[in-house]
């Protein structure tokens, strides 16, 4: 291990007090000019180490890094775990890895995306240092139905990791978006791909991007009406690693059947749309009615002004109005 990151480590793990470069000296077993030399090096890379003048050198406890050294409980042989400061799209780079061959629980966990995607080709926000974006690999049984439950049910795992660790409580708006009373904190993302040769799903990626802390300036003007973050600076402590942890150990098992009901269930519990008003867009097409269901294969159902009903597998839905988890999304 460089001294560099033996310096790092070392910070992380004394978030509470300063370190002299003395005392770090002297506990890795280098000169104080090495790691002078690797405070220097550490922040040119965007480190945000403190010096204090006669005191030492501190990380603000809002820096909390991945670190591939966490995670030896979840690398396991069959299904490993890539960790990267930043990348272009988690899911993008895991689908990259199930053409070369990856195997299913296989994870890429990501500090940044320069490319984040979100639902219906937009883009997702994904600023560096604040948020956390996770995305695994499954590989289901032929027999096994994958559809757009799928993504309802990664939803609700992920409030639930959120919520273990110390989130408000959590709203879903359909399909994929995770609220809290201020706004958007998380989003999902559920990608396939088919095998030609028999129509069946080969390989899901299930993605899902959170905001930890608000970014540096605030949201960009585009998303800052309706987007937040689960914690503010001074009430925030590291929790990025066994959040992602949890995170992967649960999407393992997001196909696993005997879960169904209860994922459905709290989901629905959790809608922030049933029984609302909402706007439903599909294209050039919009209509407006109250959501009377979510059914178990995850369509909205939508009651219209005149009394039809409309099931949707694919719309914008827009809910006006305070409904508990923000106004005007």
């Amino acid at each position: 291990m460089k001294t560099k990151d033996k310096v790092l480590r070392a910070l992380l793990n004394h978030r509470e007090e300063e370190l002299s470069g003395q005392t770090m000296a002297d506990h890795l077993g280098v000169s104080r000019n090495a790691v002078w030399a690797a405070v220097k090096t550490l922040q040119k890379e965007g480190v945000p180490i403190r010096a204090l003048p006669n005191k030492g050198y501190r990380l603000p406890t809002t820096y909390d890094p991945l670190q591939a050294s966490y995670f030896k409980k979840t690398l396991v042989e069959s299904a490993p775990l890539w960790v990267y400061p930043t990348v272009d799209s988690t899911n993008d780079q895991l689908k990259n890895l199930a053409r070369a061959g990856a195997l299913h629980g296989s994870a890429v966990l990501a500090d940044h995306q320069s490319a984040g995607k979100g639902r219906m080709g937009r883009s997702f926000y994904s600023p560096a240092l604040t948020g956390l974006y996770v995305s695994v690999l499954l590989k289901p049984d032929p027999s096994f139905q994958v559809g757009l439950n799928t993504t309802l049910k990664a939803a609700v795992l992920a409030a639930r990791c959120l919520e273990k660790y110390g989130a408000p409580p959590i709203g879903v708006k359909w399909v994929n978006d995770l609220y809290t009373s201020h706004g958007k904190v998380a989003g999902i993302l559920t990608e396939a791909t088919i095998n030609m040769e028999n129509g069946m799903v080969d390989t899901v990626v299930v993605g899902v991007g959170i905001n930890l802390l608000p970014p540096a300036g605030g949201f960009p003007e585009d998303i800052a009406s309706h987007a937040a973050a689960l914690f503010s600076p001074d009430h925030y402590q590291p929790i990025k690693n066994p959040l992602a942890q949890d995170l992967v150990e649960a999407y393992r098992e997001l196909l696993t059947e005997d879960q169904d009901h209860a994922l459905l269930s709290e989901y629905r519990e959790r809608s922030v749309v049933l029984g609302k008003e909402v706007l439903a867009t599909m294209g050039d097409r919009k209509i407006v009615g109250t959501v009377k269901a979510i059914r178990d294969d995850g369509a909205l159902v939508l009651e219209r002004a005149d009394g039809q009903l409309e099931n949707l597998m694919s719309a914008e839905v827009s809910l006006r109005g305070d409904f508990g988890f923000g106004s005007n999304r």
